[in-house]
């Protein structure tokens, strides 16, 4: 289907983005999130289930990142972008959707660490769409919407 629905799009002549759910260094016996089969870790599905002509003509490849589902493994996000960026040789990468279940200053710690960060990779473009901004940001009096507005303003 991945595969398909990006042939539709590049035929019609837009854009291509995919998107890669981040679940490296997942522990099954404490992330919900886990992968339940190896062939699902981020990088066997991509290499088993994302064909040649994808791996070269995706315009932009996006990690969407929970740290839920990698518990207690601290990615080196430039390893992760050269790795992905050898994968995908002619895509700009960055970073879809972000965000934690967590309380508070989890969140805010998560926004605080991601929204300012740059990755050294000459294609990185950012990213960072808040999977949980409705829930967390609004109204704008909301703690957490000035948190992330402190963080995008650095």
């Amino acid at each position: 289907m991945v595969s398909a629905a990006y042939d539709i799009v590049k035929a019609a002549g837009k854009k291509t983005v995919l998107t890669l759910v981040f679940n490296e260094g997942e522990d099954c016996a404490v992330s919900p999130q886990c992968a339940a089969a190896p062939q699902y870790e981020m990088y066997s599905w991509v290499r088993n289930y994302i064909p040649k002509r994808m791996k070269r003509g995706v315009d932009y490849v996006l990690f969407s990142y929970y740290p839920e589902n990698s518990p207690g493994f601290k990615p080196d996000w430039r390893s992760e972008f050269t790795k992905t960026g050898d994968i995908f040789p002619n895509s700009r990468l960055g970073f879809g959707e972000l965000g934690i279940s967590g309380t508070d200053a989890q969140k805010a710690a998560l926004i605080d660490e991601f929204y300012p960060m740059q990755v050294d990779h000459p294609r990185y473009i950012k990213g960072f769409f808040w999977w949980y901004f409705r829930q967390d940001m609004v109204p704008y009096t909301n703690h957490l919407w000035g948190v992330l507005d402190r963080a995008v303003s650095r």
